[in-house]
C-alpha cells in the first residue's frame, strides 16, 4: 500500500496525517546514509501544524512524495499511542491485558505494536512515561 492509500484511509478514520521520509535499499529516502530515524521523521517542517485529514492535501503529498511513509499526529485532541517495543517484557503482560481492545498496529521493531486510544484532552501525557 503506498502513501496516499494509507493516509487517506487513516484520515477517513478521523487522524491527521503527514509524510515521513521512506525506506529505500539504500536506507532512509532522506539521503543521509547514517540516518538514525530511517523513514520515521518528517519529510515536511512545521508537521504538527500541517497534518491533516484533507483528501486533496493528501493526494498532492502522495504525488509530491511518492516514497513517503504516513505518520499520525498524536497528542492532538487526546490521541494517546502505546508504543510497545518489547511485548514480552514484564510491564508490557501486566499492562496490555488491561487495556481495552483498540486499533494497533505492528511497528517497525521486530514483535513490537503501537495501540491507539484517546484519553482526556486535559490528561497531562508525556513520552516514556513507563520507563
Amino acid at each position: 500500500m503506498n502513501f496516499t492509500q494509507s493516509a487517506l484511509g487513516l484520515a477517513a478514520k478521523g487522524f491527521r496525517v503527514f509524510p515521513l521520509f521512506g525506506i529505500s535499499p539504500f536506507g532512509c529516502t532522506c539521503g543521509n546514509r547514517e540516518c538514525k530515524s530511517a523513514g520515521k521523521h518528517p519529510i515536511i517542517g512545521q508537521w504538527p501544524s500541517l497534518a491533516t485529514s484533507d483528501p486533496a492535501q493528501i493526494r498532492s503529498w502522495g504525488e509530491m512524495f511518492t516514497q513517503a511513509n504516513v505518520a499520525i499526529l498524536t497528542g492532538h485532541e487526546g490521541l494517546l499511542v502505546i508504543d510497545i517495543d518489547d511485548p514480552t517484557c514484564p510491564l508490557a503482560g501486566q499492562l496490555l491485558p488491561k487495556l481495552p481492545a483498540t486499533l494497533g498496529v505492528k511497528s517497525g521493531r521486530e514483535g513490537g505494536l503501537h495501540r491507539y486510544y484517546y484519553a482526556d484532552p486535559g490528561l497531562a501525557l508525556s513520552a516514556n512515561a513507563f520507563g
